[in-house]
């Protein structure tokens, strides 16, 4: 990889993955900051259909549905997800951010309550308790705020220091000190940014508004300790090279 990296091909793609990373956190920005809850505000404005609806409505419809497939393939890269059968037959899946408090009880057979808005499933509930479906509305400048700190300052460190290396590779056949610790740097932002919310969500809050503001407390400390190591190996690394 370091070799690959102080080359000008290598450079040059890691300097494209880099803005890649920037265009996507200000694209998601753009798009979800004016306007990203607008769905979730009509979602809870929502009222029960007086009847049922052939075509999705923007009413609220309760179902009954029988459990036929509850897995959880997390070790296979995809969240918990559920597969219900409605009384015609038809087939509804859905999936899950976390076990919460239904998904985690449900065995095949079961009998669940879901909630269908749109024509989607975005709520299931049994024994009093109920859970959101990862297709439920959701805050979406939460979480276009949250992409934005995993990608946007990863991204832009690691296009500034691949121009850098691009720029002086002539000058210096290998990554100078700086060089390598910013390269460090720009992927341990990206591992801080994906880590960062994970102990967030233990913590208690209200929306996920509140839960991208604890991301972000998170990350700080995180990338602030980064920074200073990044700084430091710059120096002793520095420190060390002969004196042409």
């Amino acid at each position: 990889m370091a070799r690959f990296i102080r080359t000008a091909a290598g450079a040059i793609v890691f300097l494209l993955v880099g803005l890649g990373m920037v265009a996507g956190a200000v694209g998601a920005l753009v798009a979800y900051l004016p306007d990203g809850v607008r769905d979730l505000r009509a979602y809870e404005a929502a009222t029960p259909c007086p009847t049922v609806s052939i075509e999705p409505a923007d009413c609220l419809w309760k179902q009954e549905f029988t459990v036929t497939e509850v897995d959880d393939p997390r070790g296979r890269g995809k969240g918990p997800y559920t597969i219900l059968t409605d009384a015609d037959g038809h087939r509804w899946r859905s999936t899950y951010g976390d076990p919460g408090p239904v998904w985690g009880e449900l065995a095949k057979g079961d009998r669940v309550t879901g909630t269908i808005w749109r024509g989607t499933l975005t709520e299931i509930s049994e024994g009093g308790a109920s859970q959101s479906t990862s297709q439920a509305p959701a805050d979406m400048r939460a979480r276009s705020a949250v992409l934005a700190l995993i990608l946007l300052p990863s991204g832009l460190s690691l296009a500034i220091v691949s121009g850098w290396r691009f720029a002086r590779r002539r000058a210096s056949p290998t990554l100078t000190p700086g060089q390598s610790a910013s390269f460090g740097l720009s992927f341990g932002l990206l591992m801080a940014g994906l880590i960062s919310p994970v102990p967030a969500a233990l913590l208690p809050y209200d929306g996920e508004l509140e839960h991208a503001g604890f991301t972000a407390l998170i990350w700080l400390p995180i990338a602030s300790l980064m920074a200073v190591l990044a700084r430091l190996h710059t120096i002793r690394a520095g420190g060390r090279q002969p004196v042409a």
